[in-house]
């Protein structure tokens, strides 16, 4: 089967945030923020998104002011999963968001050939998030 061989991969520019990348020691936490942030800078490269990309406070200033998350929030080192970094793609980049749901990774071979037209019409990164590390 040819579709398990394609190798298939982002189309366009970006920027890769990962942890320390600004200097916030977000090892253990940041995962979602920084996936996020490599995303959003995807956006801002390939779809003429005229906004910096936002740092963790104001991804969790964002999330605060839609009222997806109590004050609380703002400056602490709780994780985002798959639905903030939609929201936050959405209110953002004013960008509609798609999420896929699979129980496990035993299932993602059901979701493949959406991942693969995915690459082909769109080219942007995705976030594939799970329950636990």
């Amino acid at each position: 089967d040819t579709q398990k061989e394609a190798v298939n991969n982002i189309k366009g520019d970006y920027d890769y945030w990962h942890y320390l990348c600004d200097g916030t020691n977000d090892r253990g936490w940041g995962c979602g923020y920084r996936t996020l942030q490599t995303i959003i800078s995807w956006c801002i490269h390939n779809e003429q998104i005229s906004k910096p990309v936002p740092s963790i406070r104001q991804i969790q200033e964002i999330l605060v002011s839609m009222e997806d998350k109590p004050s609380k929030f703002l400056g602490s080192r709780d994780w985002i999963g798959s639905v903030e970094v939609g929201l936050v793609i959405d209110s953002y980049c004013d960008i509609p968001v798609k999420l896929v749901h699979v129980n496990s990774g035993d299932e993602l071979n059901v979701v493949f050939s959406q991942l693969v037209e995915h690459f082909r019409s769109k080219g942007s990164p995705v976030m594939m998030g799970g329950d636990q590390d």
